[in-house]
């Protein structure tokens, strides 16, 4: 999973120690974008997010088999996005 934060890549384990070092959360207005939405991490960390006051969006694989039962409770309340990390032009798509 990956974090992108104001342009900067903030690693999970370096975020789980202490996020409120590197994210502010004064502003809630603030969008984040979230790989690997429908995984364990992801999962948590749009919920955290959310209740945070964020503007939620998840990035889903383009699959033939989607499994959504971890975000199932929060779907509704996030912008669900498919997009591959290998695949330089879905990337640019969603983050314009």
């Amino acid at each position: 999973m990956i974090l992108l934060y104001n342009g900067e890549i903030i690693h999970k384990n370096t975020f789980k120690r202490n996020p409120n070092s590197y994210l502010n959360f004064d502003n809630p207005m603030k969008k984040a974008l979230i790989t690997g939405v429908t995984g364990q991490d992801g999962s948590y960390l749009s919920e955290f997010l959310l209740e945070q006051g964020y503007e939620v969006h998840g990035m889903v694989r383009r699959c033939s088999s989607q499994n959504f039962s971890r975000i199932e409770h929060i779907k509704d309340k996030i912008a669900l996005h498919q997009a591959d990390l290998l695949d330089q032009s879905s990337l640019e798509a969603l983050v314009r």
